[in-house]
């Protein structure tokens, strides 16, 4: 809710957002990505601080994911992770709230190594082609698709141990200016190194 009070119409920025793609980029996304190919870790700054908690990525949440992201070596990020029980929906089945997580977290990281800079999501479409059996190994991959203003689209998938795509996701990420940011974050609790990489000028 603190996200959506800092902008009035931040709801409108995505229907805009929305209505500008297509309009400008008229084409339909196409299964563009190829299966991951791991390179080598992507760390942006500040995300191994103590301060960093997030239930995906972090080290530090005993609770979470501890997912770690790398540049693909065809473009874009992606991961790898075992499916644990723990993160079970249905009996033996991985529930779609985290393959959701994933793939937002991942399309995050497509924005920041493409931008270097750190972005919201503004709107996320996500289909869910199949079942994700615990006690196995998924993929993922996730690339930037186009830019428009501040207006990023990005598009990731779920790939299963058989190699087939299970979980798809159309994104658009919203890169806040600096002081749009300062009303977003409290800057104060964030990593010296990472501030540079809080909104753009």
């Amino acid at each position: 809710m603190k996200l959506v009070s800092c902008f009035p119409d931040f709801s409108m920025l995505a229907i805009l957002s929305e209505r500008l793609f297509k309009q400008c980029f008229p084409s339909t996304l196409r299964d563009r990505i190829s299966p991951p190919e791991l390179g080598d870790e992507l760390i942006p700054p500040g995300v191994k601080s103590s301060v960093f908690n997030g239930f995906v990525t972090s080290g530090n949440n005993s609770n979470g994911l501890k997912l770690k992201i790398h540049h693909d070596k065809n473009g874009g990020v992606s991961c790898c992770w075992q499916v644990g029980r723990a993160f079970e929906g249905y009996p033996e089945t991985l529930h779609g709230g985290v393959s959701f997580a994933i793939l937002d977290e991942l399309l995050a990281y497509s924005v920041f190594d493409r931008y270097r800079t750190f972005a919201v999501t503004l709107s996320s479409k996500t289909q869910w082609l199949g079942r994700i059996k615990v006690d196995t190994e998924i993929s993922a991959r996730a690339t930037v698709v186009r830019k428009f203003w501040r207006f990023v689209r990005v598009e990731g998938k779920i790939f299963n141990n058989k190699g087939r795509v299970v979980v798809k996701m159309y994104s658009t990420f919203y890169i806040p200016t600096k002081k749009e940011f300062k009303k977003i974050m409290n800057l104060s609790v964030m990593p010296s190194e990472s501030l540079p990489y809080c909104g753009t000028d």
